[in-house]
């Protein structure tokens, strides 16, 4: 799932927080790949950082590859139009 946001709170990964100390402000575009829910009684480190099984393999290579397309357009047709138009394709779907 791909989730664009134009300013937000901070993210949780400890190189964004570097980005953040060394930017001066958390007011950045920013795309958001996300990875399901953690399962019960499980460490969310462990879980955000534990590989891919066979099925999500596949979904992840995806949403990565949409990630790519909204970096582009974020670069070619501006932040707000790349959140438009990819947050409104998740609603439609």
């Amino acid at each position: 799932e791909i989730h664009e946001r134009l300013v937000g709170a901070e993210m949780c990964i400890r190189d964004s927080k570097n980005i953040i100390a060394n930017l001066g402000t958390q007011d950045f575009p920013r795309i958001k790949v996300g990875v399901g829910a953690k399962p019960p009684r499980m460490d969310l480190a462990d879980y955000v950082l534990s590989r891919f099984g066979a099925g999500e393999q596949k979904l992840m290579e995806e949403a990565f590859g949409e990630a790519a397309e909204a970096a582009v357009m974020m670069m070619t047709d501006g932040a707000e139009r790349a959140m438009n138009h990819f947050n409104a394709k998740k609603k439609a779907e």
